[in-house]
């Protein structure tokens, strides 16, 4: 989604023609290559470097934790690179479109996870690899503007993704203290289930009217940098509360992996930190308030 949305809006007609059909059609899956070892919400701690050679990128470095880049139909992975130093001193950063056939580009680990084991998440090495100087996405040096334009869209993906989660959980745990009976009555007699229960719902709601606010905005071409941001922190803040609470309600069980409730637990917490971390959300949204 975040790679389309950049390929939408930043690409050539040559490279939207060539490249966004595929990933319509399901034939060929992308990629967003930003993170390193050392940079992470720190963008300006990228090593990796793309030189232009001629008619040609020379790309040296290594990326981390890549989602769905080692799939056998991944292609066309949007990468980020230093190309350059900036008037200000700081790195100029830029998205190339990055063949899987490249020459001089491998697939590095593959990682095992807690959860999500239905996404591939690798590292990528880059050792001399060369890409035509057309693989450029855009301007040069707009790179990490281009990728705050794709997030947007992830982030609001994201709190949707969290709004289901919560879903799940609020489901999942009214049904089974319904039907659990401990001292004679069922476990959503008692208040403090309730209680667990009724913020599961008020957290649920509140995050699917934060997230369609957001999408509103965003489907009308409207500004929503500070909506986004607050529909990702919030929905995602509910989710893994949502998510502990439901572990809790169903105690022992919960402990088991082949559970929903175990698995609504392990899969809860990436949501805080993908797209952009929560941290950095509130410094987003604290920022768009003037501060």
């Amino acid at each position: 989604m975040l790679v389309s949305e950049m390929f939408r809006k930043f690409a050539s007609d040559e490279q939207k023609d060539h490249w966004l059909p595929l990933y319509a059609r399901g034939e060929k899956f992308a990629a967003f290559a930003l993170t390193e070892a050392g940079a992470g919400s720190d963008s300006y701690g990228m090593t990796t470097k793309a030189e232009l050679e001629g008619n040609q990128w020379t790309v040296n470095g290594n990326k981390i934790f890549i989602s769905n880049a080692g799939t056998d139909i991944s292609d066309g992975t949007v990468l980020m690179a230093v190309t350059g130093m900036r008037d200000d001193g700081k790195k100029e950063i830029s998205s190339f479109i990055l063949p899987q056939d490249a020459d001089g580009f491998t697939l590095g680990q593959s990682f095992k996870k807690m959860a999500w084991h239905g996404m591939d998440n690798r590292e990528l090495v880059f050792e001399d690899c060369c890409i035509p100087a057309a693989s450029i996405m855009g301007e040069r040096g707009a790179g990490l503007r281009q990728a705050l334009g794709g997030l947007n869209l992830g982030r609001i993906a994201f709190g949707a993704i969290a709004t289901g989660l919560s879903r799940g959980c609020l489901e999942e745990s009214l049904a089974y203290t319904k039907e659990r009976q401990q001292f004679g009555q069922p476990l959503s007699s008692y208040q403090l289930t309730q209680a667990k229960l009724s913020n599961m719902a008020c957290g649920m709601e509140a995050s699917r009217r934060l997230t369609h606010y957001a999408t509103y905005l965003f489907s009308n071409d409207m500004e929503c940098r500070k909506e986004a941001a607050m529909a990702k922190l919030f929905a995602t803040q509910r989710s893994t509360e949502a998510a502990m609470d439901c572990f809790q309600l169903h105690g022992g069980p919960a402990f088991m992996e082949d559970t929903k409730a175990n698995r609504f637990y392990r899969e809860a917490k990436i949501l805080e930190v993908g797209e952009g971390t929560n941290e950095i959300q509130q410094l987003y949204i604290a920022r768009e308030m003037g501060c």
